[in-house]
């Protein structure tokens, strides 16, 4: 999309923040694809805190997609939604809380490397590894296409993301198989899957053995 930035009209891309001034003049337009979050305040207050967090009028700035930001609007979509009798309380404080972490963001520089964001991924799949993952859903989780998800993960791993979710699978199954008294089933849905037939066959397929022969060589 693109919007007046210092009295032009500018392209602005992903994750790009711009704030304006209360009672300031603004003009921002897209196409029918355009995903944008926007919020409109005013107040005795706001004023002052755009101008002690730094934020300069009508300036794009870059600080990234970044899942807080989204997370912090979302809140007060919610609240807009609900409108409770504190809602104005809640509003007021997302507000503070956005523009301060815009700032906050905005002050470290992107400073995001592909480091920070394939140590968020790899700590997600861990994480979730009992249950179904998808590639689609990790890309999402941090706003890039899955092709440059895959690309990451070549990049550090030499293999795909369902080559390596595949073998954190047949890792996290070999050590429950020796080390736990857990049934086959019970292994099975610790990984993730929750047919043990198909499990068994998915196990033979990468190790060679089946779940209980591995178990009895050990």
């Amino acid at each position: 999309m693109r919007a007046v930035s210092d009295g032009k009209l500018v392209k602005m891309e992903e994750g790009d923040f711009i704030l304006y001034y209360p009672h300031t003049p603004y003009y921002y337009e897209g196409s029918e694809a355009s995903y944008y979050y926007w919020v409109h305040f005013t107040g005795s207050e706001t004023l002052r805190l755009c101008q002690s967090c730094q934020l300069e009028n009508g300036k794009i700035y870059k600080p990234g997609p970044r899942k807080r930001l989204v997370s912090t609007f979302e809140r007060m979509f919610q609240d807009f939604i609900i409108r409770d009798k504190y809602f104005e309380i809640s509003l007021g404080q997302s507000l503070i809380k956005l523009i301060l972490d815009a700032a906050r963001l905005i002050a470290e520089g992107s400073g995001e490397t592909e480091d920070d964001r394939m140590n968020r991924i790899i700590a997600a799949i861990h994480k979730n590894i009992s249950e179904e993952i998808s590639v689609s859903s990790l890309a999402e989780e941090e706003y890039i296409s899955e092709g440059h998800l895959r690309a990451l993960f070549h990049k550090r791993y030499g293999m795909s993301p369902k080559q390596y979710i595949t073998a954190l699978r047949i890792s996290s199954a070999k050590q429950l198989l020796e080390d736990s008294n857990m049934t086959i089933t019970e292994v099975a849905e610790q990984v993730g899957i929750r047919d043990p037939l198909y499990f068994s066959r998915f196990f033979r397929q990468e190790t060679g053995l089946s779940p209980k022969m591995y178990r009895n060589k050990k």
